[in-house]
């Protein structure tokens, strides 16, 4: 008989093993739409079925914490994911994440649990050590009841070890989590830096007003060079902030846009801070405060929670470094919202169709290629409106000397051309070299392209063809930035004048200084 129920035990227990891997399945299924809380209820089921059919110390299991751990790093709860993480490389030591969750978060924070169970020290070992003092029958997943976290750093299920609410206890006082506000007086109320320093996190809270009924809230963000926004769900704290965290990897280039939304009943958008046409920015700045965790003090804060055998990680210390090269790279560059003003030399050819002569109009010319004189000079003003984008005012001066004499005529070829352009940049990349690309509109006596002498023609002296007085053009140039006030820029640009048709190809170069 004894044998008889071991071996239908067996039975049940294996046939359950497909269930938990289609739970896992189905966990992660939401965890790539987002919906954290149903990933999180999945597998928690998993783990309770596992441990209900004796199957909570094999691969399986293994998988499922980690899976788990996965969700507990997608919601900023480092404490849970350490403690997942623990379990499962307990049960399995070689284990790795797939490449459906795979994240340098993730795989930092899956390299510091290792360390913790190599050193006995630490969230990790804790969990492991409390899992095996409590049998196979208790431990804080049964805390959960299979319903979504609300608040990761604390949660309202009752935790049923002592070594989880101390741990929880330390957490919320090393957060610092600042009170509510007495009075809000905005529907979405989401204190927030004007300015951040590059490469480091911002930690960003937000509180509803009074009458608003909020159900979640998403923080959504877009560093300069993205098209699109990327989602954080934030998650409620237990003093009543909805928390999110922009991460550091999104804070390159010049700003930051962001915007908050608060869904209410049938996540129907119930208000918001910012909109998506009409979104938040903040100002990346080398030398700002962090906001909250910079880049080093999120190392800081890895060391405390996990003991200083964190100091010999390699992952956190290749992290820091590349974080700093970064911050390095970025403290040249012009500020957003400055203003900047250049000086531009440069020279250039055209084209024109046969066209009357401007000094000897009486007669014309073939349509041909001609030089537009000695040289051009572009004295200009701009402001940079951020790190992608720039306006400016330029004037044109050009310089054609005379040559050739003899000429009966009476009076002097042209000897230049002035015009005024307004003028838009959009630059590309994240470095102190930028690429970036020109428009030009502008108005004047437009340019004007050399015709030389041509004795054996009865042309004695120099004359000139117009182009303009309008002009409009595009340009491609790179800008380099030696420090935040001194760049140096070069340009090829085409203008085309009409009415009095012609076109011409420049080369300009000069310096710029930021104020």
């Amino acid at each position: 008989m004894r044998l008889a129920a071991l071996v239908l035990a067996a039975g049940c227990a294996e046939s359950q093993a497909p269930r938990i891997a289609e739970l896992n399945r189905q966990a992660l299924e939401a965890y790539d739409a987002g919906e954290l809380g149903r990933a999180r209820a999945l597998l928690v089921r998993a783990i309770k079925t596992a441990r209900k059919e004796g199957l909570d110390e094999g691969p399986t299991a293994a998988r499922t914490y980690l899976n788990l751990g996965a969700v507990d790093v997608a919601t900023n709860d480092r404490g849970e994911a350490l403690r997942d993480f623990g379990i499962a490389l307990s049960l399995a030591p070689d284990i790795e994440p797939g490449a459906d969750i795979a994240n340098p978060t993730l795989k930092r924070t899956l390299a510091v649990a290792r360390l913790q169970l190599k050193r006995g020290r630490g969230a990790a070992a804790a969990a492991v050590a409390d899992r095996n003092s409590h049998g196979q029958g208790k431990g804080r997943d049964e805390a959960a009841e299979e319903e979504p976290r609300e608040a990761p750093a604390v949660r309202e299920g009752k935790e049923s070890t002592v070594a989880a609410k101390v741990n929880r206890k330390r957490v919320a006082a090393e957060d610092q989590e600042p009170d509510l506000p007495a009075n809000v007086s905005q529907p979405l109320y989401c204190p927030a830096p004007d300015e951040a320093p590059p490469a480091a996190e911002i930690p960003l809270r937000c509180v509803s007003g009074p009458g608003v009924s909020v159900s979640s809230v998403v923080l959504y963000y877009r560093p300069a060079g993205s098209e699109s926004f990327t989602p954080v769900p934030m998650v409620r704290s237990r003093k009543g902030w909805y928390e999110g965290v922009v991460p550091a990897s999104a804070l390159v280039g010049r700003t930051l846009q962001y915007y908050v939304e608060a869904l209410g009943p049938g996540k129907q958008v119930a208000t918001s801070n910012g909109q998506p046409d009409s979104p938040n920015l903040v100002i990346i700045r080398p030398g700002a405060a962090p906001v909250g965790l910079g880049p080093l003090a999120a190392v800081q804060r890895v060391r405390r929670e996990s003991g200083p055998e964190v100091e010999d990680d390699p992952l956190v210390r290749s992290e820091s470094e590349r974080q700093q090269k970064v911050h390095e790279t970025l403290v040249n560059r012009r500020r957003p919202s400055s203003f900047w003003a250049g000086l531009g030399i440069g020279s250039g050819i055209g084209w024109h169709p046969q066209r009357q002569l401007e000094f000897r109009y009486k007669d014309a010319v073939a349509a041909g290629i001609s030089p537009a004189g000695l040289m051009q000079l572009s004295p200009e003003v701009g402001w940079q409106v951020n790190g992608d984008w720039a306006v400016s005012l330029q004037t044109r001066h050009q310089f054609i000397p005379e040559s050739g004499s003899g000429d009966d005529q009476l009076g002097n070829p042209a000897h230049g051309a002035f015009a005024v352009l307004v003028r838009g940049y959009r630059y590309f990349g994240d470095r102190n070299g930028q690429p970036f690309v020109s428009a030009a509109l502008g108005v004047g006596q437009g340019f004007r392209l050399v015709v030389p002498p041509h004795p054996e023609a009865g042309i004695r002296r120099n004359d000139t063809v117009r182009g303009g007085p309008l002009l409009i053009g595009p340009g491609a140039g790179y800008l380099y930035n030696f420090n935040s006030h001194f760049g140096w820029a070069a340009e090829a640009r085409l203008l085309a004048g009409i009415p009095d048709k012609a076109a011409l190809v420049e080369i300009l170069t000069g310096a710029q200084l930021g104020f």
